[in-house]
């Protein structure tokens, strides 16, 4: 039987969710320059279930993306 969005109930499913625990839920964020990220970082960090670990990746070493994921992780006292 299709459960929420279709999905068949019961598949891929784990055991400590039937049981009620809660699972983790991480946020992978690509990106390339500083245009979206701290807006993307604020939405992420502040969904009604915010994710449990976030990760910035990048495709240069640009200091810029360093430095604001640095300040948006010390301004919402989360680490990213």
């Amino acid at each position: 039987m299709a459960g929420r969005f279709g999905a068949v109930e019961g598949v891929g499913v784990s055991d400590a969710e039937r049981q009620g625990a809660p699972r983790e839920a991480h946020v992978i964020v690509s990106t390339h320059t500083t245009r979206w990220l701290r807006r993307t970082l604020l939405g992420v960090l502040h969904q009604d279930r915010p994710a449990d670990g976030v990760v910035v990746t990048c495709d240069n070493d640009h200091y810029d993306i360093r430095e604001l994921v640095g300040q948006v992780a010390r301004d919402l006292d989360r680490p990213i």
